[in-house]
Parts: C-alpha cells; sequence; structure tokens
C-alpha cells in the first residue's frame, strides 16, 4: 500500500479524533473519582468530629454504603474448605469443576475453589478425569483416601512413613549403605 497526501492527513485525522473521544473519556472517570474522595473525606472528617477517640464506623455507615464500601470479614465455617471439598466428592462420587464452585459459592465462600483443587490434586488426595461432556474436569478422591476414611484429610494429606522394620524389608539401591 502506498501512501498518499490524503492517506495519511486521513490516518492523522483519525488518531485525532481517537485520541480526543479517550481524553474526554478520562475526563469523565477524573471527575468521577474526585466526586467518590469528596465523599470519602467528608466520612473521615464527620468520624473526626465526632470527638471520640476511635470513633465508631457505624456513625458514618450512610456515606460509606452510598459510596458501596463494605468491610471484608473473614468467613468463619463449620469445616475447612479442604474438608467441605473432599465430601462434597466422596458424597457425588465425581462432581465436575462447575458443582464444587457452585458448592462452595453455596456455602458462603468467597472465590472459588480452583486453588484447593489444585493443592488436593498435588497432595494425591483426589484425582483429575477428563471428560469432554463437561468445561473443566471431573474430580473423584484416590483410592489412598477412600480406604482411609477415618482419617482426616489433613492425615490423609500427609504422607506415610515408613518405620524401621518396614524400611529394612525395602530392596536398597547399589549405592546405598547400612
Amino acid at each position: 500500500m502506498q501512501l498518499t497526501p490524503d492517506s495519511l492527513s486521513a490516518d492523522l485525522y483519525r488518531t485525532i479524533q481517537r485520541l480526543e473521544s479517550d481524553r474526554q473519556r478520562h475526563a469523565r472517570e477524573i471527575a468521577a473519582i474526585d466526586a467518590i474522595l469528596t465523599d470519602v473525606s467528608k466520612a473521615i472528617s464527620h468520624l473526626r468530629e465526632s470527638g471520640q477517640p476511635g470513633a465508631d464506623v457505624t456513625e458514618a455507615q450512610p456515606i460509606l454504603e452510598a459510596l458501596h464500601v463494605s468491610g471484608y470479614r473473614r468467613g468463619k465455617f463449620e469445616q475447612t474448605g479442604e474438608q467441605s471439598v473432599l465430601a462434597l466428592i466422596d458424597r457425588e462420587g465425581n462432581p465436575d469443576t462447575a458443582r464444587i464452585n457452585a458448592h462452595w459459592r453455596s456455602e458462603g465462600r468467597r472465590g472459588s475453589a480452583n486453588v484447593l483443587l489444585l493443592r488436593l490434586l498435588k497432595s494425591g488426595m483426589i484425582v483429575r478425569e477428563s471428560d469432554a461432556s463437561v468445561r473443566g474436569s471431573r474430580y473423584r478422591l484416590a483410592a489412598s483416601t477412600t480406604n482411609n476414611e477415618a482419617a482426616s484429610p489433613a492425615q490423609a494429606a500427609t504422607p506415610a512413613t515408613l518405620s524401621t522394620a518396614e524400611s529394612s524389608l525395602q530392596p536398597q539401591s547399589a549405592g546405598q549403605a547400612n
């Protein structure tokens, strides 16, 4: 393609139009940020004006709610995430990733169980099975976990160490000396 003065001026014109549009969008976003910062400053000054050291945030709650600010609270659950996922897999047999994540959220947990699933896979507590009919994979309990149902998930995650009697029965490689 050969560049002509007309094509250069048309490209330059489109570039200038795009930059002006971006500038206007950024100006709107900066104005929105300024409005939020103004509201936050009002909330902070309201807390300071209350005159109490360590003033309660509930006094500024209406302002914070208008800003959609909520304090993060760590969840308290009856079971650990690991116990919950292992119990679900044990109960349902081989649920898929979406089912496990839906169960995770139904308990009120944040995010997804994907990181936990990876940890359970690496520890050998669960096994991943491909299934073309679902997005993601299916999971089932590993054989060592199903055989050791009485053990807690934390106990099943740690590999068993050989006792001295068992280790003496194991064949030794040529490089090992007693």
